[in-house]
């Protein structure tokens, strides 16, 4: 049965599949959400999907499923109450100075980059 629409989505029968067989609880998961994020505007599609990536990316880099609950929780609290996030948006429109509304950085600098020396090769 191949479930892509979230009124399809049964809690027991992938809380089953996560404990029996974690690999294809994994496939329709994966299928779950990306028939969901193609069902959405266009508009909002690239947004969703580096959402997706982004609480991916917390799952897969933590030891347990705890740590990694708290982390996309804290994922979520940063884009409502950190820099530029929800909270601060609607504080400056009931402000009256949208000006106040910075979008959020879409990028961050992590780490500076540096160039290695191109190999040279021997004849």
């Amino acid at each position: 049965m191949k479930t892509t629409d979230v009124k399809d989505f049964d809690f027991d029968t992938f809380a089953k599949l996560a404990k029996d067989d974690p690999e294809e609880f994994n496939r329709r998961r994966r299928e779950l959400i990306d028939a969901n994020i193609s069902a959405a505007p266009d508009h909002i599609q690239k947004k969703l999907r580096h959402l997706q990536f982004r609480a991916d990316a917390a799952r897969e880099s933590s030891p347990n499923a705890v740590a990694a609950t708290q982390k996309l929780s804290t994922l979520m609290w940063d884009s409502v109450a950190g820099p530029s996030g929800l909270l601060e948006s609607l504080n400056a429109f009931l402000d009256g100075d949208p000006g106040k509304m910075t979008p959020r950085p879409r990028f961050e600098e992590k780490a500076k980059v540096i160039e290695f020396p191109v190999a040279r090769q021997s004849d």
